[in-house]
């Protein structure tokens, strides 16, 4: 798969993951949005690690 079509799905992640967390936020619902900042960092750091990519370095390792 191309990388700039990763990097694009990466980017639509990250708006979705941000749209999740802000729906969440709203709906009073702060359990759920403190696991998704939580995820969020877990996926980020792996990201500064790599340096590739978002959350599609987890998928292919695993």
């Amino acid at each position: 798969m191309d990388y700039s079509v990763l990097r694009i799905l990466g980017y639509f992640s990250i708006a979705v993951t941000i749209f999740l967390l802000s729906y969440l936020a709203f709906r009073g619902d702060l359990e759920a949005a403190k696991l998704l900042v939580y995820i969020g960092l877990i996926l980020l750091s792996n990201e500064l690690l790599s340096g590739i990519l978002l959350s599609f370095n987890i998928v292919v390792r695993v």
